[in-house]
């Protein structure tokens, strides 16, 4: 309704890592400027109505697993994955709204491979608005 005040609030999910080499100014900018570019300007503290999470999936080391013959190369990303043993999810994400009151978001396929409970790992959230 025009002219009313409703408190929202939103929850995004990126990319712990994003594409390009970090440690350069130019590629640390242009991701600083990719997150708070979706920041609109407000009195509001941002946290209220806004965050952003990192999907992360953590492993336990098995007794036969795979050692690399050489350690990883000291402070970089694939070394603090090996210690660690925290990885990424890849956000691959899909949505549906249905005559504006329905949404379904997820990185699901409708496949055998998406649905199988044994592979790939999916999540999916949804929405129902009713009557307003």
């Amino acid at each position: 309704m025009i002219g009313s005040l409703q408190m929202i609030s939103s929850s995004g999910a990126l990319h712990l890592y994003p594409k390009g080499d970090l440690t350069q100014d130019c590629e640390q900018d242009s991701s600083r400027g990719e997150i708070y570019g979706l920041h609109c300007s407000s009195d509001v503290a941002r946290r209220e109505y806004l965050t952003f999470f990192c999907l992360g999936n953590r492993e336990v080391k098995k007794p036969k697993e795979y050692k690399p013959p050489q350690k990883p190369v000291p402070d970089t990303n694939y070394a603090s994955a090996q210690e660690f043993r925290r990885f990424m999810i890849y956000v691959h994400s899909k949505m549906m709204i249905v005559v504006d009151a329905c949404i379904i978001i997820g990185s699901a396929n409708i496949n055998q491979r998406s649905m199988d409970g044994a592979r790939d790992s999916e999540i999916a959230i949804g929405f129902v608005q009713h009557s307003h």
